[in-house]
């Protein structure tokens, strides 16, 4: 079993509708071990006016990363996620961060997120599931990174309970 954590983010009504659809269809193919809280942030790379909701899971599973970013890729496209090559508004949003202490660069699939680490929106929800993880291929815990993204607003809205869903 390796150590998995996603990032889950919507930004068009039902926001949390759409993360809990998501949630759903991941535990059929991960165990899912913790979700983070609800969180609020503004997109970044594009202007909209819709902003986000974002949370982060922590799972379990014996699968290759390949096959779960094509099961993701799956999900979104069920639940209307349209594909672009820019920044748009989206039902949601799915993207692996972590896949144990793996290291993958390929045309698909990069991993660590090559972004996770500029993201508040990405690195608070996990560091509230381990405040103690360190950013794979690094020597960095996520609470150091985050000290770097202060100017990054986020509001923690809400936590989320998986059993109610």
């Amino acid at each position: 079993m390796v150590e998995i954590y996603l990032s889950l983010g919507s930004n068009i009504k039902p926001k949390e509708l759409y993360l809990n659809k998501a949630i759903i269809e991941l535990k059929s193919i991960i165990n899912i071990k913790k979700v983070s809280s609800l969180y609020s942030s503004t997109p970044i790379g594009y202007k909209t006016k819709n902003n986000f909701l974002n949370l982060a899971i922590k799972a379990e599973a014996n699968i290759k990363p390949k096959i779960l970013l094509k099961f993701i890729k799956d999900i979104e496209s069920q639940l209307g996620r349209v594909k672009s090559e820019i920044y748009t508004d989206r039902t949601i949003d799915i993207d692996i961060i972590f896949f144990g202490a793996e290291i993958v660069n390929s045309k698909d699939l990069i991993i660590p997120h090559p972004s996770a680490h500029q993201r508040r929106f990405v690195l608070e929800p996990i560091m509230e599931i381990d405040k103690d993880l360190i950013f794979p291929g690094s020597n960095n815990k996520i609470i150091d990174l985050l000290d770097k993204l202060k100017n990054q607003k986020i509001k923690k809205i809400k936590n989320f309970d998986i059993e109610n869903i």
